[in-house]
């Protein structure tokens, strides 16, 4: 009775994976997409609702950031 051991298929997903490296872009354009529209709704009349897209905005891209 042989089986295969997979010690090695384990050992390879607990090592960490190379992160590609991005040019950060695509967070550099939804950053701004979203401090626009939060300024947009502030000046339309929805101060509340634009601040709370402001804050959780700057939560959103922190935690991005962050790698979360």
């Amino acid at each position: 009775m042989s089986r295969r051991d997979d010690f090695g298929l384990w050992e390879l997903e607990l090592r960490e994976q190379p992160v590609e490296p991005s040019g950060g872009r695509g967070m550099a354009i939804t950053a701004l997409l979203l401090i626009l529209g939060g300024f947009g709704l502030i000046i339309t009349g929805g101060t509340p609702l634009g601040l709370a897209d402001l804050v959780i905005s700057v939560l959103i891209l922190f935690l991005w950031q962050a790698g979360m």
